[in-house]
């Protein structure tokens, strides 16, 4: 079927005798496409094609690039202020050389001396192996202090505060008692029985984690004789590229890179989270993994990348614990925010591509500003607006539990997402309008519809439409304003509103319902709109409702699926919050195919204030009936001991606060009689406890 996508979908638009429309211009702000969650806050210009690494070391960060040295400021994280820029001499060699010094990825200081390796004598502008330390205690002018040649690798770290320095391929131990005068004192894989890498990072104080395609972690509490701890588990993508890892956090977040011969994504570029629970055993275990994918610039995803389809340096937000939000360099796919869950389980919920630009690395000033570091642009600065969420809860259950000789019932619980999706509809295969071939190559054949808050801690629910096929933006005929258009009706206690994503929106640019002007969203948007009049089934337009908020979703070709994240409880829709009902649309007592996949034949206007006609369709619709946005809840049931859990009655629900604590009063308790409490995130429940008072 993906073969003959192309002509088939060719062959519907003949069917249908639709004329072709002008290509749909740029939406992006002048910086670059950021989803909803994410904000560009500034652009600071370093140098075209120069900017490679850096490192944050109190109030400022350290950048190198291949021509230069600066240093800036970043007391005020959403103004970074130069304090000095460095420009590199000529080569020692050959004067007459442009000064190019690659690559130095992963800057190496302590606020006091810096190292930069130049690694590669056949790269632009020549290069050299030589490792070069600089003197930067005054911020204002760093002095070079040592040019050692024939010393430098790929990457260089530091242990110790810079005592030493391992280096990341063949491995030097580097002595810097003297910074001027580097001594090689060993070589950490011989003596560690591990293989070198493309770099090495100090997790905490005497351990390394190592990046390779082995991937290790090394006890170098002294450094001069490290101690292989544990290697990366089977499974793949290792973290062979870099990782981040505190030394005590139970997620290792890797990058795998792909070669600059991938110009395309297609289950390359693998972002890895790696449990480390149990890596004193000799062994940690591959969680999840994210494979990015080549689409359109406005999803965030561009259909190619220059420098090769690739994660690259990626970097934990200061809130990150046990779980949370991190983000990754991505190079032309930029920068890639992601969600781990309290079991690992990642998910990527922002991004921001920026403009003719290409991504080396990320680092969080603050645990909401991030800066990009920019091969070919320079300095991003971007706010990560959405929630923080810190040791979010492996599994539903309760933690403790107490109970008075009164019967007063006291704890804590904690709270995982849902467990599986909740498929509320599902569609037979090859029903679409249409010939069934045809249907499904234009992505119409809708199977399966589902909804669900994977994460407790995450609060936003994802609602997806799953087909039978889904076009890929270059063979899906993306000139046809909102050729592709999914929807879902619903009600909540009353309140109608309408999902739609459309993988073009020309038409809602200049539609009423959309209040940011006709230069917003032209290409793919995912919107809610609410306030709606009389209930239309989902496949007409939202002729009667109004534009509530952008949201973030994704059309992911590889899983066939479209979807929509809507956030619980929020100003534009607060009645979408724990324990509300969304039920179906409902037409004179009829149910109507309140989601929905379809494929326009027409675009007009939105309503009579809109020039008003109407939006014709061909679609593939299902009926559902209704879904419950999870809730925490504690329930306690009294039983005698040794009573099965499954077999007590819950009947007594406690007050949960947003913490987990919970309190609740069962009355009288028999004597040989125990308290039974099970904590539940919607219809996920976890173990049960139980207490005698």
């Amino acid at each position: 079927m993906r073969a003959r996508r192309a002509s088939v979908v060719a062959s519907l638009l003949v069917l249908l005798a639709i004329p072709s429309a002008g290509s749909a211009g740029p939406d992006a702000p002048a910086h670059g496409v950021t989803s909803s969650l994410v904000e560009h806050i500034r652009f600071v210009p370093f140098e075209v094609y120069s900017a490679t690494g850096a490192r944050v070391v109190g109030k400022y960060l350290y950048l190198t690039s291949w021509k230069n040295l600066s240093i800036y400021d970043v007391s005020q994280p959403e103004d970074p202020k130069l304090v000095s820029f460095t420009p590199f001499t000529p080569r020692e060699d050959d004067p007459e050389l442009d000064p190019h010094r690659y690559e130095n990825e992963d800057v190496a200081t302590n606020g006091e001396i810096l190292l930069f390796t130049q690694h590669g004598t056949t790269s632009a502008g020549g290069g050299s192996d030589r490792l070069r330390i600089y003197d930067v205690t005054d911020k204002t002018s760093p002095v070079q202090i040592a040019n050692v040649p024939d010393l430098a690798e790929h990457t260089v770290t530091c242990i110790e505060d810079c005592r030493y320095a391992y280096g990341s391929n063949p491995g030097r131990i580097l002595d810097l008692v003297d910074p001027s005068s580097p001594v090689v004192v060993g070589y950490w894989p011989v003596l560690a029985g591990v293989t070198g890498g493309h770099d090495v990072r100090e997790a905490a104080p005497g351990l390394v984690a190592v990046s390779s395609h082995q991937a290790a972690i090394l006890d170098v509490s002294d450094p001069l004789h490290p101690v292989k701890l544990a290697v990366a588990g089977p499974g793949s993508p290792r973290p062979a590229h870099s990782a981040w890892w505190d030394g005590s956090d139970r997620f290792l977040l890797g990058a795998l890179k792909s070669t600059f011969t991938v110009p395309r994504c297609s289950g390359v570029a693998a972002t890895s989270v790696w449990d480390m629970s149990d890596y004193r055993s000799g062994r940690y275990e591959l969680a999840s993994r994210y494979s990015a994918e080549s689409g359109w610039l406005f999803d965030g995803n561009p259909p190619a990348s220059a420098l090769g389809c690739s994660s690259h340096w990626l970097e934990a937000s200061p809130a990150f614990e046990d779980g949370g939000i991190f983000a990754q360099a991505h190079y032309e796919h930029g920068v890639r925010f992601f969600s781990v869950s309290g079991s690992g389980a990642v998910t990527e919920v922002g991004f921001f591509t920026p403009a003719a630009g290409s991504v080396s690395a990320v680092h969080w000033i603050t645990d909401r500003i991030l800066y990009t570091i920019d091969y070919t642009r320079g300095i991003d600065v971007l706010r990560w607006n959405g929630p923080l969420p810190s040791r979010p809860a492996a599994e539903t259950g309760i933690s403790e539990l107490t109970v008075s000789p009164g019967g007063e019932v006291t704890g804590s619980a904690t709270f995982a997402g849902e467990a599986v999706p909740t498929v509320v509809a599902t569609d037979p295969a090859g029903d679409g309008p249409v010939i069934a071939e045809a249907s499904a190559a234009a992505g119409i054949d809708l199977l399966r519809a589902d909804v669900w808050q994977s994460d407790a801690a995450w609060p936003y629910l994802e609602f997806r439409w799953e087909v039978s096929d889904l076009p890929s933006p270059e063979t899906a005929p993306g000139s046809v304003p909102e050729v592709l258009r999914y929807s879902w009706s619903f009600t909540v206690d009353g309140e109608r509103y309408l999902l739609s994503a459309k993988l073009t929106n020309q038409a809602g640019t200049t539609s009423v319902v959309d209040p940011t002007g006709p230069a917003t969203h032209v290409g793919r948007a995912f919107e809610l709109l609410g306030d709606c009049g009389n209930p239309v089934p989902a496949v007409e337009a939202a002729d009667s409702c109004r534009h509530l908020a952008w949201l973030d979703g994704s059309f992911d070709v590889t899983k066939e699926v479209v979807s929509i994240r809507v956030p619980v409880g929020s100003s534009a829709a607060p009645d979408i919050a724990p324990g509300a009902v969304l039920e179906t649309t409902q037409t004179g007592g009829a149910l109507a195919p309140s989601i929905a996949a379809a494929y326009s034949l027409v675009v007009t206007g939105h309503g009579a204030s809109a020039g008003g006609s109407t939006v014709g369709s061909m679609a593939d619709g299902t009926i559902w009936s209704s879904y419950t946005v999870p809730a925490r809840r504690v329930l306690l049931g009294v039983a005698p001991a040794g009573s099965a859990p499954a077999e007590v009655s819950y009947g007594i629900e406690a007050a949960v606060g947003t913490d987990g604590s919970f309190t609740g009063h069962v009355g009288a308790i028999p004597a040989g009689w125990r308290v039974f409490a099970r904590a539940c995130f919607g219809a996920s429940c976890g173990g049960t406890v139980s207490a005698a008072s």
